[in-house]
Order: C-alpha cells, then structure tokens, then sequence
C-alpha cells in the first residue's frame, strides 16, 4: 500500500504520533498527543498538513490496545479519516523481523507504517498482511458485541454471588433444598423463603397458612404449589439446626446476597432482550440462529463475537480469527501434523464455539456436529480435542450458511 500516512502507538490516555509521506519519508516530527479534543485535534492538523503536502488524504493506523484506541478510532472517523487497526502481535511480527529489534515509543509509529506499507507486498503468492479500513463504529454490530461483552461481565459477578449466597445459604438454611423437595437452589421458592423468612427459627414460628401466602406472594409457585411447599418447609423449620442464630449478621448478609443474585439474573435478561430487539432489526443471521446449538443466549454472543462476517474471505481466515487454526512446525522428521491450536484469535468466540459443541452433542445427537464429535473420539482424539475439532466445523457450517442463504437441516 502506497500514500500518506499517519502512524499512532497508542497507550493510555495518549499516543505518540508520526507522519509519513511513503514508507521511507517521514514528515516531520514524533508527536507525543493527550487523547483530548484539543491533543487528537493536533493529529487531524497534522494530516491536513500532509494532505497539502501530497495532493492526497492520508489515512490512519494504530494497534488495537482496547478500550485505549476505541476514544482514538472514533474521533479519526468522524472527521472523515480511513482508519487501519492491526493486531499488537502484527506489529510485533514486523519488529522482529529487523536485524536488530528496537522497540521505544518514538520508533514503534515507524514499525506500525512498516505494516501498513508492507501490507500488500507479495510473500509465497500471497500478502504479507490483510488490511482493510476499520468499520465505521456505532453500527448493530457494536452494539450486539458490546453487548456480549457485559452479558459476559454480568454472567460472571452473578457466579460469584451465587458462591458467595451458597456459603450463607448451608451456614443458615442447611438442607434447605431437600427439606422442600427442589434442585434448584436459586429458584423462585427457596429464593423467596431465603429473603421473606431470614432464618428457619422465624419459619418455625409461622403458621403453614402463612407460609403459604409468603410463598405465593414472592415465587412464581401457584396457590396449590404454595401449599404443598409451605407444609414441607414448616417440617424442615422444626428440625432444622442452623449454624447461625436469628439476630446473626450472617442471616442479613444472605438475604442481601439474595436480592443482588436476582438482581443480576434481571440484568441478565435485559441485556439478552437487547441482543434479540437489535437482531430484530436485520434477518442476516436468522438461519443460523435457527440451528439446535445457537437457538439460545448462547447464539447470540456467537454471532455478536463473529461480527460482520464478510470481512473473512474463507472458513480458514473465520479459523484462524476464532484462534482454531492448528500451529504449524515442521522440522526435519517432525511433519508439522496433529499440533495444538494457536489460540491467538478472538478467546471469547472460541469459548463460546467449544460450550455450543457441547450443547448440541446433548440436544441434537443425531446432527453433524455431534456425529463429527463422535468421529473425532473414535479415532482417538480427547474430549477435549474432539471438541475443538468440531468447534471448528461448526464455524465452517455457520460460515457456509451465511454465505448461501441456506437454512441449517439435517443431512
């Protein structure tokens, strides 16, 4: 690639700045810039300056660094800026293929305008680096990945609660689940006990009627239910030995742990009620959400990790972009086969990907996911292996999906 530039290293709260007008022609200074109206403002200047210089509008490229070049690549692109955002790990490949790697922050602009130059330049038949401008941010796509990203945050401080809860829960409420007859500790009824009784000494005291009616007031049971639960929990209440007494610290801590799990598990529903209204607004993904793994929240991350897929011009650049691709070493005897993944891609779809294989193994044990799990295992393969093999089967068949239009059915 040819044409002015200008090349950002960012880091937080500000970049140091250097423009180009080719690979080796810099024009002017390094500039060290507050990532402020007033310090971006300079980088703006500055391209304009080198736009009179060349005849042409530069463009932009930095290293993604996060939430750190988001405030940079947004400003950039509102004054009409095409903006290249590579990858650290590229920059750091083109370092250290110099005789002598030097990495400082004035030097590294000129080694991230090397990546931009270098880009297009021929290696075996093909490009050295794929670049394309960055996309436009605030479209659905943001949206749906930002999303994904605090359902993520969300899903995770709820666990937490939950273990701490369950330590409350087994100090106070001991057996609780059992002496009224459910799994689920965190469901509506031992919820709903939990945080309107306190301590089983207090449930103890009540009548059944009035259990009752506590139960069906703050549970999603039925009065029938409620009656049912009441008479078990009154029985539970009078030979339960609790760990803690009723005017324990404990007993308030448990009933406010209890109010922040459902408070986090409503968080949770909203933010998967976003993802489905911003889906809404466009049908590119409803035959792959058709498909017995992606039909829940689940779904939803995976297509807001994967984005604008058109971006991938095969199934091995949506591999290697998931970090499913196998690494390559050859080496004298050593054929380079059966090697680990690389697992330098996008962590969070390639999480999502393996626990989508292990669901549709369960629900759907006659589709080609888990024949391919199947097949993976019989020929030796861990269970862990077998399911990142068909991780990255999976993505080849959502790929092949998007781009026929095709509905997912059974072969």
């Amino acid at each position: 690639m040819d044409g002015p530039l200008i090349a950002l290293d960012v880091s937080k709260g500000s970049s140091h700045v250097q423009g180009f007008k080719s690979l080796n022609e810099p024009f002017g200074k390094t500039l060290r810039v507050r990532h402020s109206r007033e310090g971006l403002g300079e980088v703006v200047r500055l391209a304009e300056k080198l736009g009179r210089e060349t005849g042409e509008i530069p463009s932009a490229i930095l290293e993604s660094t996060g939430v750190y070049s988001e405030c940079v690549v947004r400003f950039l692109q509102e004054r009409r800026l095409r903006v290249y955002v590579i990858s650290p790990l590229v920059s750091a490949k083109e370092r250290k293929s110099e005789v002598r790697p030097t990495k400082t922050d004035g030097i590294d602009p000129f080694t991230i305008a090397r990546v931009y130059y270098n880009g297009e330049r021929k290696k075996n038949g093909k490009p050295k680096y794929r670049l394309s401008p960055e996309p436009i941010r605030g479209s659905w796509r943001d949206s749906l990945r930002e999303c994904s990203a605090a359902y993520e945050s969300e899903s995770a401080n709820l666990t937490s609660l939950k273990n701490q809860m369950h330590r409350y829960a087994d100090l106070i409420w001991p057996g609780l689940c059992d002496g009224i007859g459910v799994c689920d500790p965190f469901g509506s009824v031992p919820m709903a006990v939990i945080r309107r009784l306190g301590h089983p000494e207090i449930a103890a005291k009540r009548s059944v009627k009035q259990l009752a009616k506590t139960i069906a007031a703050f549970s999603a049971a039925s009065p029938e239910k409620s009656r049912e639960k009441a008479e078990m929990l009154k029985e539970y209440a009078r030979n339960a030995v609790s760990g803690a007494s009723p005017s324990s610290p404990s007993v308030e801590e448990l009933k406010y742990k209890a109010g922040e799990v459902l408070a986090k598990a409503k968080r949770l529903r909203e933010i998967e009620k976003s993802m489905r209204a911003i889906l809404a607004s466009t049908h590119e993904y409803d035959n792959v959400l058709e498909m017995p793994c992606m039909q829940g929240v689940l779904g939803l991350r995976i297509v807001a990790e994967i984005g604008d897929w058109r971006r991938f011009p095969s199934d091995k650049e949506l591999v290697a972009y998931a970090g499913l691709d196998p690494m390559v070493s050859e080496s004298g005897r050593d054929d380079g086969q059966h090697k680990p993944i690389t697992k330098k891609g996008n962590k969070r779809l390639r999480h999502l990907l393996y626990l989508a294989v292990k669901v549709t193994s369960a629900n759907d044990p006659a589709g080609p996911i888990a024949e391919c799990l199947r097949k993976k295992k019989g020929n030796g393969l861990s269970d862990k292996a077998a399911a990142v093999a068909a991780s990255n089967k999976l993505l080849r068949i959502m790929l092949s999906m998007l781009r026929s239009g095709a509905a997912f059915r059974h072969q």
